[in-house]
């Protein structure tokens, strides 16, 4: 739970104003992209999720706290997806190269051709 109150802190005081602005416009883009080719008509509720972030471009507080409840609500999911990937990963590229690579060699270890001195390892 520190962890998230950590995240969350963070998310919420770390942006500037032009970068909350950005968001804002990008924000505004994308659900009208997302209500202009539902294929369906446009009517109020399409208009209603633009007033949030129509609001916060010019009100920065409002636009902070959609932000931070964005990036909050999206962290649980990537903090699972990267675990994800990463399990993919290594069970489907490395552990097939790793026995591969087992099948063509006799042994994990070589023993050294060359007589060490071990009085001079320190030197």
């Amino acid at each position: 739970m520190n962890r998230i109150k950590q995240y969350w802190s963070k998310q919420f005081e770390a942006l500037s104003a032009r970068s909350l602005r950005i968001f804002g416009v990008i924000l505004v883009g994308l659900l009208l992209y997302l209500g202009c080719f539902s294929g369906k008509m446009i009517n109020v509720f399409y208009l209603i999720p633009l007033v949030l972030p129509l609001a916060g471009i010019f009100y920065l507080p409002v636009l902070r706290l959609c932000y931070a409840f964005l990036m909050l609500v999206t962290f649980p999911i990537s903090y699972v997806m990267s675990y994800l990937v990463l399990g993919i990963v290594f069970l489907l590229i490395v552990t097939p190269i790793a026995l591969i690579r087992r099948k063509k060699m006799t042994a994990g270890w070589m023993a050294s051709q060359t007589k060490i001195d071990l009085s001079k390892m320190h030197e």
